[in-house]
């Protein structure tokens, strides 16, 4: 059993309307931009306050939320869940409390610049060539030209906008910068910003399961990510994530509902689906107990079983 105030289970209804009520509030951010007028930060802040709240009271209702996503409001979607997703981190470093909102705010800003671009690119379902990454690279000084227009905004906030595309090897960009050069805000949004695109439903790829985006993303560490601060975001979301379809070891099919504060592959499952008899069957297991025999063998695919993980929540 987690560490947190309350279990998902009283949490997941608030982090529902706090979902829904963050796709509003980027619409409302993406109209502000396609009019040309400044970001109204206001609203930003007072709704940053509450997820912040509900992340407090038990990160992985909303955590499981950012999988749910559209292919058509894919960027709206992505800008709330970097949102969410680095607020989280920043609580999980411990951090103070005004940078834990620069960290949130950063997240939410950094790809605003991408609805400066084309959206016949945005909408491309082919791969990108040469030309297209060029026109795609620009958003980051789109967003950091955006962000830039709001009153007293937050070192990290900036950071965070105009970092999140470098990598510690210096191949990213825009400015090439190595491990040492970049922040510890920019660090932390490029793994944010990876592991949502990666498990993201795209026009021109399509969404990767967590677990498998986690491994990806570690043997890139020479690369891209600072190590270390990769191990401890594998940390904070788990290497199964709530919401996560799994098969175990007795041939049942469950998701999974809760994490083990230590123990990342023996979280809480709820059983959904026994595959070798074909039934269904309703239980609760906590992986970690010590009389517990049964583990996971591996994530399953939802497509597969027509099952939603997020919905099997509850």
């Amino acid at each position: 059993m987690s560490a947190f105030s309350v279990h998902i289970d009283s949490e997941i209804e608030n982090a529902r309307k706090l979902h829904k009520k963050g796709i509003l509030i980027m619409r409302n951010v993406l109209v502000e931009i396609a009019k040309g007028q400044r970001i109204d930060v206001f609203d930003l802040h007072q709704f940053i306050d509450d997820i912040i709240c509900s992340l407090s009271r038990n990160p992985h209702a909303l955590l499981c939320l950012t999988k749910n996503k559209q292919v058509t409001d894919y960027l709206i979607l992505h800008c709330f869940s970097s949102c969410i997703l680095n607020t989280a981190f920043a609580i999980a470093q411990e951090m103070d409390l005004e940078d834990v909102k620069a960290l949130a705010l950063g997240g939410m800003l950094a790809d605003v610049g991408k609805f400066r671009v084309p959206k016949d690119l945005l909408y491309k379902e082919k791969k990108f060539n040469n030309n297209d990454y060029a026109l795609i690279k620009n958003h980051v000084k789109l967003s950091a030209a955006l962000a830039e227009r709001i009153h007293s905004l937050p070192e990290l906030t900036l950071q965070a906008i105009v970092e999140h595309h470098e990598k510690v090897d210096g191949s990213g960009y825009p400015e090439g910068k190595t491990a040492d050069e970049i922040s510890l805000a920019g660090k932390m949004t490029s793994i944010v910003d990876v592991f949502d695109a990666f498990t993201s439903e795209q026009f021109h790829r399509c969404a990767e399961e967590p677990t498998d985006t986690l491994k990806k993303m570690m043997s890139m560490t020479a690369t891209h990510f600072d190590k270390s601060l990769l191990q401890q975001f594998i940390q904070m979301v788990g290497i199964y994530p709530v919401g996560t379809l799994v098969i175990l070891n007795n041939g049942q099919l469950a998701v999974v509902i809760d994490q083990h504060p230590v123990t990342l592959l023996a979280p809480t499952v709820r059983t959904l689906y026994d595959i070798r008899k074909k039934e269904l069957i309703l239980d609760r297991q906590d992986l970690f107990l010590n009389d517990s025999d049964v583990s996971i063998v591996t994530h399953a695919k939802p497509d597969k079983y027509k099952i939603n993980g997020l919905t099997a929540l509850g």
